[in-house]
This record gives structure tokens, C-alpha cells and sequence, in this order.
């Protein structure tokens, strides 16, 4: 019974894998569709609260709504969270 169940759990978490790999290349694709130049734009000027400036994201990584992609990483500076949403 125990195998089984390990076996069984196995099956889900590969499955939920397969889902957050498949979601993560859709939303790479969609990344590498901005221009390279836009990107590296997108990257050097997020705005910092803690700054008050505008800096580059470090350590990021994208996500995404349904309407927007989403920067999320931190402060080349002071390395607080940042979050900067692209409209699609």
C-alpha cells in the first residue's frame, strides 16, 4: 500500500511539473517576443520606493496575469522586492 501511494504521488507531482515547465515556457515566449533592447530597457529602470529611483532588477523572475507580464526581484542597490507589470 505505501508503494503504491508513493508511486501515486509521483504520477501528481510530475504532472505538476509538467504544467509549472509548460507554464514557464509560455510565459518565456512571450517575454522573448519584447525586443531585445526594450527588454534590457525594462530590466535597467524599475522604480524603487526605498531608492527613490530608478534602478535595475536583480535575481528576477517573470510571471504572468492575463493581461500583463510581471518583473519580480530585487534592488540592484538597497536589494528590497521590486515588481514592475508590463501591459501584454
Amino acid at each position: 500500500m505505501t508503494k503504491e501511494w508513493k508511486l501515486h504521488m509521483g504520477e501528481k507531482e510530475k504532472d505538476y511539473l509538467k504544467d509549472k515547465t509548460c507554464k514557464a515556457n509560455v510565459v518565456n515566449l512571450n517575454w522573448r517576443r519584447i525586443p531585445k533592447e526594450i527588454r534590457c530597457e525594462l530590466i535597467n529602470e524599475v522604480y524603487c520606493g526605498h531608492c527613490d529611483d530608478c534602478v535595475k532588477i536583480i535575481k528576477y523572475y517573470i510571471d504572468e496575469s492575463e493581461y500583463e507580464l510581471i518583473l519580480k526581484g530585487k534592488c540592484s542597490i538597497c536589494g528590497k522586492d521590486l515588481e514592475k507589470t508590463i501591459e501584454k
